[in-house]
């Protein structure tokens, strides 16, 4: 009797491969998930196995291998969302795509358990002055009391060193460099969380000595080195204070589990953030779009003009904008 098995057919190795592993560890699929970059490979595998279920790239759509590999169901990975049955935006978290791939293929979603095991909560705004990265500590400090938690800066400049000790042996470069170049991969997440310091009962990575060592990390390898980060430290809760140097911002929002998009009740601040939802309705990210919280931000003349520094954790403005946005208020 042939084996039933369920397959993802792309170009980009690394994505198979993480997806595949992502579906096998956790049983979320029926059948064990094979990943394959050459159609032609495929093809030789479907000879003696019975493929459930197909999900292709579509950029692999047009090889004539696929016209001989025989599927029960298949589903095409794309670019952007489309809105159309069978397909399905690839630019998400695995927890995501698995998700929308089962409700494709037919499979009932309720009794698998999807959760990776922390929060990744991204806080980006596409205004300036709005006390995004103010506000990001402040949220980590409060959700440090209650959850193991870590604060990522990935602003490309930024001035912590009234609030952070700045180590050549520690922070966010450090931690990029050692992804980058550790051949041991057992060692590798170790390696990266002795990257990290603490401040008001969090962990964090000093942000980047060069916005360059951000600027060179592919989408998609940023993406990884979160989560490896994430999973090496056991923590519970990330915060990203994501900057305007991350190449395609949107796609490390489609792994986040929480956005923030603070701004200041200003006309021209409105102007932008309708910006911004605009360009994510139009480049096929709306998905995105009800997962955005607003915090609104008022003035506080206590901390306008001033560097960031340890009187923003004791700021009660601050607070309480954190405290209603974990309250859902």
């Amino acid at each position: 009797m042939k084996e039933s098995i369920c397959c993802i057919l792309s170009s980009d190795e690394r994505y198979a491969a993480k997806f595949s592993a992502y579906c096998n560890e956790r049983h979320i699929l029926p059948y064990k998930m094979y990943a394959f970059t050459v159609a032609e490979a495929l093809e030789d595998k479907a000879h003696s196995v019975n493929i459930k279920a197909l999900l292709v790239d579509e950029q692999m759509m047009g090889n004539t291998a696929l016209a001989d590999i025989k599927a029960d169901r298949t589903v095409i990975l794309t670019n952007n969302e489309t809105g159309e049955e069978n397909c399905i935006c690839k630019y998400q978290a695995a927890d995501r795509i698995a998700k929308s791939f089962l409700g494709c293929i037919g499979v009932d979603k309720s009794a698998v358990n999807f959760d990776s095991g922390y929060n990744i909560r991204t806080i980006y705004s596409s205004v300036s002055n709005c006390y995004k990265t103010s506000f990001s500590l402040v949220l980590c400090a409060a959700l440090a009391k209650r959850n193991k938690t870590l604060w990522v800066g990935l602003e490309e400049f930024s001035d912590m060193s009234s609030i952070m000790e700045r180590n050549d042996k520690a922070g966010l470069s450090r931690a990029m460099y050692i992804y980058k170049t550790c051949r041991n991969k057992e060692e590798l997440g170790g390696k990266i969380v002795s990257c990290t310091s603490t401040i008001e009962g969090f962990d964090y990575l000093m942000p980047v000595d060069s916005p360059e060592d951000v600027l060179c990390m592919e989408p998609e390898e940023l993406r990884e080195f979160l989560m490896c980060i994430a999973r090496a430290g056991g923590y519970e809760e990330v915060v990203i204070d994501a900057g305007y140097c991350i190449m395609k911002p949107w796609e490390l929002l489609g792994i986040s589990t929480h956005i923030y998009a603070p701004r200041k009740r200003r006309f021209y601040n409105e102007g932008k953030y309708e910006a911004f939802i605009h360009f994510l309705e139009n480049s096929g990210r709306d998905n995105l779009i009800p997962q955005i919280e607003c915090p609104i931000i008022e003035e506080d003349a206590s901390l306008i003009g001033r560097s960031i520094g340890p009187e923003i954790f004791g700021s009660s403005f601050l607070k309480d904008v954190v405290r209603r946005v974990l309250d859902g208020k």
